[in-house]
């Protein structure tokens, strides 16, 4: 003899049932199609596409800066190289015209002398007025021994 009878199943217990069976399914397919070359080749594919699509954006970007006149890092570091060149040849331009300029001191003038005799004055003045005509015209000015 049997039982008492089953209680008909409810809805919520039937759409349950159909839930696992179409999961039991997905995941068979899932399995057999990602275990295949086919699967294989097209995620190759794809992410072959995917890096184009990176590479392409990157060239579009670089370009929008380029075209807005934003100074790019490289342009930035290559100011600052040159400026630091330009910086190191002005501080050899200036020792070396330190260095002439102290070859070339001219004495002050007027000359220091303690003589009364207007005739000393003169004498003493000429190796000055020398110095300066021969200095350069430019307005610089130099100074030579005496």
């Amino acid at each position: 003899m049997s039982g008492p009878p089953a209680a008909p199943p409810t809805p919520l217990t039937q759409l349950l049932a159909l839930y696992e069976q179409a999961e039991a399914k997905a995941a068979a397919l899932a399995e057999q199609a990602v275990g295949s070359n086919v699967f294989a080749e097209l995620l190759a594919t794809t992410a072959t596409n995917v890096m184009a699509l990176a590479g392409v954006a990157n060239s579009v970007v670089d370009r929008g800066v380029r075209l807005t006149r934003f100074a790019a890092r490289a342009d930035v570091t290559g100011l600052a190289r040159q400026l630091a060149r330009t910086e190191d040849k002005l501080e050899r331009l200036l020792q070396e015209v330190q260095e002439i300029s102290g070859r070339l001191a001219v004495p002050d003038f007027p000359p220091d002398h303690t003589s009364d005799d207007p005739s000393d004055d003169a004498r003493a003045a000429r190796p000055a007025r020398a110095a300066r005509a021969a200095a350069p015209r430019n307005g610089a000015t130099v100074r030579t021994s005496r």
